[in-house]
């Protein structure tokens, strides 16, 4: 049988990939002048985008770490639900400090990997004299 915090974490999940499939198979335009490179047909057969792949790797990462961050948040706020809840409950109150304690250390987690990949690739991209959209 399954609890209700499972139930609620399959529609996160369920949620978060739909919408991350979703984001990601949109069609990208680009406002650059197109450059004749022998491509254009098969860019018009396959509907590909014409975005660079920095910038599209740039968004995909940006996207996954935002939905890894909501997932967090809301981790936190199920715990601060079963804490108000626990009406002196103690082994109540206890797993909810447990998962507290585990949504904060996640939320911290994907800080901390935003602002190293942010960190990492402004320097990639000063040094080579490109600039990644992240």
């Amino acid at each position: 049988m399954t609890t209700t915090l499972q139930k609620v974490g399959i529609w996160v999940m369920a949620i978060a990939a739909a919408a991350f499939i979703g984001s990601t198979m949109m069609p990208i335009t680009s406002h650059a002048a197109k450059i004749d490179t022998g491509l254009g047909d098969f860019q018009d057969a396959t509907q590909l985008g014409e975005e660079d792949l920095k910038k599209t790797i740039g968004e995909i990462v940006k996207v996954v770490l935002g939905f890894l961050g909501i997932i967090a948040v809301l981790i936190v706020l199920w715990a601060g639900f079963l804490w108000m809840t626990a009406t002196g409950n103690e082994d109540q109150i206890t797993k909810a400090k447990g998962i507290l304690v585990g949504g904060l250390i996640g939320l911290l987690i994907v800080l901390s990997a935003y602002a190293i990949t942010k960190f990492v690739l402004d320097e990639f991209g000063q040094a080579s004299g490109t600039e990644f959209n992240f």
